[in-house]
C-alpha cells in the first residue's frame, strides 16, 4: 500500500458519511475506480476496503437505536452499592472506635491500679495479682497494643514539653529549682 493509498483511506469514512468536498470526493473516486476510459486504474485493495466500510456501516444502520438514558434498575443498583458501602464504612468506623474506647479503659485501669496503696513498687506480687488479665481482656490489650504505645509516646512528649518549660517532675522542681 503506497502514500497515495494511505492518503486515501483516510478519507473513506467522511466520504461515505458526505463530508467530503467535492475535489476530494473526485480524488477518491479516481483512485478506487480509476480515471475515464480506465487511465489510471483504480485500486482494488482500496476498492476492497471501501466496500467493507460500507457495508459494515450499512449494518450498523440496521441495529436499533439503544434507548435514552441508563439501563432499567441502573440508578436502584448503584444508590444501593453506595448505601451498603456507607454502612460498612460507618461499622468499621464503630469498631475502631470501640477497639479504642476499651484500650484507653484498660490503660486507665492499670493507671489506677498503680495508684492503689496495695499495689506499691516494693509489692510486686500484690501488683501483678492487681494487674493480672484474664485471657480474653489480654488479647485484646495485645490486640490493641499500637494504641497503648502511641499513649505513652504522648506521655513522653508532655514529659519533654514540662522539662522544656522549666519544670522537672522527675525531681519535682519548678522553674526556680524549688519543690
Amino acid at each position: 500500500m503506497g502514500g497515495d493509498c494511505e492518503r486515501i483511506r483516510a478519507e473513506f469514512v467522511a466520504y461515505l458519511d458526505g463530508e467530503l468536498a467535492e475535489a476530494a470526493c473526485a480524488e477518491v473516486e479516481t483512485h478506487v475506480r480509476g480515471g475515464p476510459g480506465g487511465e489510471p486504474p483504480g485500486c482494488a485493495a482500496c476498492r476492497r476496503e471501501l466496500g467493507l466500510l460500507a457495508r459494515t456501516g450499512g449494518l450498523l444502520g440496521l441495529m436499533p437505536e439503544p434507548p435514552p438514558g441508563p439501563a432499567p434498575g441502573f440508578e436502584r443498583r448503584v444508590a444501593r452499592r453506595i448505601a451498603e458501602r456507607r454502612r460498612a464504612r460507618l461499622i468499621r468506623v464503630a469498631l475502631a472506635g470501640a477497639a479504642l474506647a476499651a484500650s484507653v479503659a484498660v490503660v486507665a485501669g492499670l493507671g489506677l491500679l498503680e495508684r492503689l496503696p496495695w499495689a506499691s513498687p516494693r509489692d510486686t506480687g500484690a501488683r501483678e495479682a492487681a494487674v493480672a488479665l484474664d485471657p480474653a481482656a489480654e488479647a485484646e490489650v495485645i490486640a490493641n497494643l499500637h494504641v497503648l504505645e502511641a499513649l505513652e509516646l504522648v506521655e513522653n512528649v508532655d514529659l519533654l514539653d514540662e522539662i522544656e518549660a522549666g519544670d522537672d517532675p522527675l525531681l519535682g522542681l519548678d522553674e526556680e529549682g524549688k519543690g
